[in-house]
């Protein structure tokens, strides 16, 4: 046909192009088919291996999860009872350390007491208050430490400075106020420091030096116990306190706690080895079978596919070489006018295919 002008030919080679064509159309749409049928058995395999991994994944987790879930809760379970034992033994240990410190201590608190007394007493046998063992008195009238100098020019700051100072600038107080203040607290300040002078510190000056030097041993005394407290609290050496039942205790509990998480990695990897293997099989095994069916028959789509398109590309080469350069695209693309052109043949009785297009043509 290749050799032959198809224009010449009659009703039977038009009837051969439109069998041809025909065949082609029907082809391109059964390979239309065919491509939805694989796009749709990949999905569904690719549908059924996502849900293998997602049913796996899920199952493994959960399996996982309630292995660790039984472990937590022992595992809890012995840290409470640690923590408890832990606080107990801390108790225990704190009494002990108190009983350390006012047994070590018990001395020099002994020997304050005594001292604290003696004054108490000389003070009492010479009929002064034991104010004047104070320390705001010492540190005005008789001054010997630091601090009682601190105390001493703090208080004339307040009195001669922070006062009338605050009198001065306060817009509501006369500036005669300030004189009479000045004049007032100087004579009162005067006056009391020469009946303490004539009074208490002529006639008691040595018992209240005595006193102070008194206080000073107390205070020496506090340095020494509150040394020993630091002490007994930093010593690491916990033998004295009798601690050994609580240890063995906490150590027992210890034990059981490691115990309880050897047994937690022993039952995970099991689980890892064993029961994860096993999950992963039954699963795959209720897919495995419609997933290798439907890939077996999307192999066998795919190459029937192949052949398809070979058949196709045949089919248009040949029809676009015999048949296309004479009709034209207007009648390979739309088969029903090929069937029209078939219908003016016989109807009209034209000879060949050329005279029934010029009709056809004609006719439009």
């Amino acid at each position: 046909m290749a050799d032959q002008n198809i224009l010449n030919g009659g009703l039977e080679i038009l009837e051969q192009i439109i069998s041809d064509v025909t065949e082609y159309n029907d082809n391109r749409e059964e390979l239309d088919e065919l491509n939805d049928s694989i796009k749709a058995l990949s999905r569904e395999v690719n549908t059924a291996e996502k849900n293998i991994q997602t049913e796996v994944t899920s199952r493994v987790k959960e399996g996982s999860a309630s292995i660790n879930a039984s472990y937590d809760k022992l595992v809890g379970a012995r840290k409470n009872k640690l923590k408890k034992a832990q606080a107990k033994r801390d108790q225990a240990k704190m009494a002990g350390v108190k009983e350390r410190i006012a047994a070590e201590t018990q001395d020099l608190k002994t020997e304050n007491r005594e001292l604290k007394r003696q004054i108490e007493k000389a003070f009492a046998q010479e009929k002064v208050s034991l104010f004047c063992n104070s320390r705001l008195f010492l540190a005005l009238f008789n001054s010997k430490t630091m601090l009682d100098y601190v105390i001493f020019v703090a208080c004339v700051a307040i009195v001669f400075g922070l006062i009338p100072f605050g009198i001065y600038i306060s817009p509501v107080i006369d500036d005669i106020f300030l004189v009479l203040y000045t004049f007032v607290v100087a004579l009162i300040v005067i006056l009391i420091y020469k009946k303490v002078n004539s009074g208490i510190m002529v006639n008691h000056r040595e018992l209240i030096t005595q006193a102070q030097e008194v206080k000073s041993l107390i205070k020496i005394n506090e340095f020494k116990i509150e040394k020993i407290r630091h002490s007994i609290k930093k010593d690491k050496n916990e033998e004295m306190y009798g601690l050994e039942s609580y240890d063995e205790k906490i150590e027992a509990i210890n034990n059981e706690i490691i115990r309880i998480e050897s047994e937690r990695e022993a039952a995970c990897d099991e689980f890892e080895q064993k029961t994860k293997t096993n999950i992963i099989s039954e699963i795959e095994g209720r897919y495995t079978g419609k997933i290798e069916e439907n890939k077996n028959i999307l192999a066998s789509k795919k190459k029937e596919r192949e052949v398809l398109e070979k058949k196709l590309t045949d089919q248009k080469m040949f029809i676009s070489n015999n048949y296309e350069s004479y009709l034209g695209r207007e009648f390979i693309d739309d088969e029903d006018k090929l069937f029209e052109l078939a219908e003016m043949m016989k109807e009209y009785e034209f000879d060949t295919i050329g005279q029934a297009i010029s009709e056809f043509k004609e006719l439009r």
